[in-house]
């Protein structure tokens, strides 16, 4: 599966869970961000209905294999620094249970 098509499916998949919730709404998608010393492939703003707005840091991946999984994680742990209220989510095709 192409880059592309996996965070389009990721996009996806995050708007269709969040619309489920109705206080939240996403608000803007930004794909390949720099936060601090880290790229996200994407950022995530969302409105929280009478409450603050958060973002949703997402790191995709090809496959959920443990290598992978570990180099996402600690993608978004670098981004932690730039932006310590976001959520941080990996996001893969399949996630091995391993992961």
């Amino acid at each position: 599966m192409k880059e592309i098509e996996i965070k389009e499916k990721a996009v996806n998949a995050i708007r269709s869970c969040l619309g489920e919730v109705p206080f939240v709404q996403v608000k803007r998608v930004r794909e390949n961000q720099r936060q601090g010393n880290a790229e996200v492939d994407l950022l995530i703003d969302l409105q929280i209905e009478g409450g603050p707005s958060r973002q949703i840091v997402v790191e995709t991946k090809a496959n959920g294999q443990p290598r992978l999984a570990r180099e996402a994680v600690n993608q978004l742990l670098r981004c932690r620094n730039a932006l310590p209220e976001a959520y941080g989510v990996f996001m893969a095709p399949y996630i091995s249970p391993p992961s």
